[in-house]
């Protein structure tokens, strides 16, 4: 057997979490702290969608503002508050 089959290079979530970005222990700590650094700064620029609010990057209201745009302002029916609420800006004219 190989050693590079025992070996798993992925961290999990938990340790990610514990991760102090504000005192960094090693190289691969501080790239993981600048890439979460630089990906919340990429989510607050993306935080709103006309004007309605978004929670991670606004896919859903953009989704549900292109289905319903295509589908001439018909609402929305889906599990998503997301989908629903673009649905619901489209109809709205906005």
């Amino acid at each position: 057997m190989r050693a590079n089959e025992f070996i798993s290079e992925k961290w999990s979530q938990k340790y990610k979490r514990s991760i102090n970005c504000s005192r960094p222990r090693g190289f691969s700590q501080r790239a993981h702290c600048q890439g979460r650094a630089k990906n919340e700064d990429e989510q607050l620029d993306e935080l709103d969608f006309l004007g309605s609010p978004c929670t991670k990057d606004c896919s859903g209201h953009r989704a549900g503002y292109e289905w319903s745009k295509a589908r001439g302002g018909r609402d929305a029916a889906s599990h998503s508050p997301s989908f629903n609420n673009g649905a619901t800006l489209a109809r709205m004219g906005k």
